[in-house]
Order: structure tokens, then C-alpha cells, then sequence
């Protein structure tokens, strides 16, 4: 048996934290995008890369932009002006 160090446990309660706020996750690969709602009135979004396990915060826009590409891939080209 071997002991959890510190930096695991960090990862393990970090990890918890992020799936006991989860709202959403959209997956369009080889991102997946996830809201999470840590309090009432408080959103992050953020985007993983699942080639290289990235993490990148979004903003809002990004996030809806990035669930609108799951029913239109070609809406993000259409409207990346907006």
C-alpha cells in the first residue's frame, strides 16, 4: 500500500470540487467544454483539449459558441464575426 502525497491530494479535491459543480459538458472533439457553477450567481467555463489534457478558461460567448458547433459546424465560420 502506498500513501497519497499532498499534490495527489490536492488533484483528488480539485478534481471533487469540479464534479460536485458541474452544470454541462459539451463535447465536440477533441475539445470537451464544461460549465461550472461553483455558487449561486457565479459561472466558469472552461475548454480541455483532450490530445494533451490542456485547460483553458472561456468566456461565456466562447461557450455558447462552442455548443451552438454541436448542431452547426459551420455556424461558428457563418457568424465569426459576432
Amino acid at each position: 500500500m502506498s500513501l497519497i502525497s499532498i499534490q495527489q491530494l490536492h488533484k483528488f479535491y480539485f478534481l471533487r470540487e469540479i464534479t460536485c459543480n458541474l452544470q454541462e459538458a459539451v463535447v465536440n472533439p477533441p475539445y470537451v467544454a464544461f460549465s461550472i457553477r461553483p455558487s449561486p450567481g457565479f459561472w466558469e467555463y472552461v475548454k480541455v483539449n483532450s490530445a494533451n489534457l490542456s485547460v483553458e478558461g472561456i468566456t461565456v460567448t466562447d461557450y455558447l459558441k462552442f455548443k451552438e458547433m454541436i448542431y452547426d459546424e459551420n455556424w461558428y465560420a457563418m457568424h465569426s464575426s459576432v
